[in-house]
Parts: structure tokens; sequence; C-alpha cells
């Protein structure tokens, strides 16, 4: 019996070591992951951004062809306008 105790006293370093050792490459790994998956994102944010800026650009182009044709408009409005008043004032004596 003490035999056994004697033994198993012995074996707690070994058994300490082997410990740490699985601690230190599961902490290894776990950062690992971590480090990729922080990666990972930073690569979908740029490519987000990447999107937004195009779709952005595409918003201007089109408020920019919109405020031409809305000026486009009022210009034949206002040309379309003019004969309309002649017509209507009345003659000055």
């Amino acid at each position: 019996m003490i035999l056994a105790a004697v033994e198993t006293t012995e074996n707690w370093p070994e058994a300490a070591i082997a410990i740490a050792g699985i601690a230190l490459v599961g902490s290894v790994i776990i950062v690992a992951v971590w480090q990729l998956l922080a990666t990972w994102r930073t690569r979908m944010v740029g490519a987000r951004e990447t999107e937004y800026r195009k779709l952005a650009e595409e918003s201007i182009e089109a408020q920019s062809r919109d405020a031409a044709a809305l000026e486009d408009l009022r210009a034949e409005l206002r040309r379309l306008r003019e004969p309309a008043r002649a017509q209507r004032q009345p003659p000055e004596e």
C-alpha cells in the first residue's frame, strides 16, 4: 500500500507536465483560430466597404442623370409656357 502511494506521488510531476503541455497546445490552437476568424472578418468588412463605395458612386451618377433630365424638362416646360402666357394676356390698348 505504501509502495503504491509512493509511485502515485512520483508520477505527479510527469502528469503536471502533460497537463501543462495540453493546455499550451490548446491555447495555441485557440489563438490561431481566433486570428484566422479576425482575418476573415477584416476581409468581409473590406469587401462590404468596396460594395458600398460602388453603390454610392452608382447612386451619385443616377442622381446626376436625374438632375440633368429634370433641368431639361424645366427648360422644355418654360419653352411651352411662353406661348400660352402670351395668348392669355389681354391686348394692350
